[in-house]
């Protein structure tokens, strides 16, 4: 089942057996973040800065509500409320805008498209549950929509801390 929009928020619910994200996790593990931060344009010196951040994710999750808040605390802190199912929200990371939209898959995998119209890219950000529930594993893969189609893979593993 994929849940990505709706035009009738309203009558638009998840359903119960839907994976509850809400928790604290701390960044583990990143695999080919380097690779994929240059593809989005950051410099050497910012790719090494942000691939050793000590960084934790804290969600917020409201199945019942279609509701998500994402927190990442690092060298700075970025949050966002998103409506599962809802219309693109504007965000900001650095100088760089995005529209995001949030829908479930399968009512376990939380995906977050970001669309950068002005840099011609586009990340989608899927996370998962480990099966017992202590890890995140989050999967980004940057597209270049400039006719290159280039793209790029990260994986970062995130364990719960509360």
């Amino acid at each position: 089942m994929v849940i990505c929009k709706t035009n009738d928020i309203d009558n638009f619910h998840l359903e119960s057996n839907v994976t509850n994200f809400t928790g604290t996790y701390k960044l583990i593990q990143n695999i080919n973040y380097n690779k994929f931060l240059s593809l989005q344009g950051f410099a050497w010196t910012e790719r090494k800065i942000i691939d050793s951040l000590e960084l934790q994710h804290v969600l917020n999750h409201e199945p019942s509500n279609n509701f998500i808040q994402i927190k990442m605390v690092g060298l700075i802190t970025l949050q966002n409320d998103y409506i599962i199912g809802g219309e693109p929200i504007e965000t900001n990371i650095k100088n760089k805008t995005f529209y995001d939209t949030v829908c479930m898959i399968d009512n376990e995998c939380l995906q977050i498209k970001k669309v950068n119209i002005k840099d011609k890219y586009h990340i989608i950000t899927e996370r998962r549950m480990s099966p017992c529930g202590n890890n995140i594993i989050m999967e980004q893969t940057i597209t270049m929509n400039d006719g290159s189609n280039k793209s790029e893979k990260a994986t970062q593993v995130f364990k719960r801390i509360k």
